[in-house]
């Protein structure tokens, strides 16, 4: 390993020691892939989770606000026309923190009063998300259907939770019960 010539000493490296191969460094990549392909389905779930959990939250809180008005007032709020938040006297019982803001699958929260049709078994009554799209795509169809599962029967068609293509844009609404 050391040789000597003239009194100086001289170190041999061979190329192996020096760096990594092409196929080390290939390896480390394949298994970085792997272990991302597994670590992003669960981490993108989560989001999808805490958007439902959102969704259900709001719509539960809203539905509550209008019941005790209901309770306080033998009426239901009256219609708001889409205007953010409640601009009457029935302010008081809403949380305009969950009106100001879009819902997690796009469009604005709303609540409707004397609209008709109305399941049967519910009041003519409802919160709703509203300008979703006519047709929405297959990822927001996705959680709406999930919701529902959520809250009501799962069908989108049918229940207290329906969605509605040709109403305002898009919509999906959340019919109270009759009191």
């Amino acid at each position: 390993m050391f040789e000597r010539r003239d009194q100086v000493a001289t170190v041999s490296h061979s190329r192996s020691d020096a760096a990594f191969t092409l196929i080390e460094l290939l390896a480390v990549i394949v298994v970085l892939a792997v272990i991302s392909g597994i670590a992003m389905p669960i981490f993108t779930d989560q989001g999808n989770r805490a958007s439902l959990t959102t969704m259900t939250y709001n719509f539960n809180v809203l539905r509550q606000a209008a019941t005790t008005y209901y309770r306080d007032n033998s009426a239901w709020p009256p219609d708001n026309d889409g205007s953010p938040g409640m601009t009457n006297y029935a302010a008081s019982y809403w949380p305009n923190d969950i009106w100001e803001h879009p819902s997690p699958i796009g469009g604005k929260w709303n609540w409707n009063m004397g609209m008709g049709s109305a399941p049967s078994g519910c009041a003519d009554a409802d919160v709703c998300i509203y300008s979703i799209g006519s047709s929405p795509s297959s990822t927001v169809t996705t959680r709406m259907t999930q919701l529902d599962q959520a809250m009501d029967d799962g069908n989108l068609a049918t229940g207290r939770m329906q969605f509605v293509a040709g109403s305002w844009g898009g919509t999906l609404r959340s019919w109270l019960p009759v009191p």
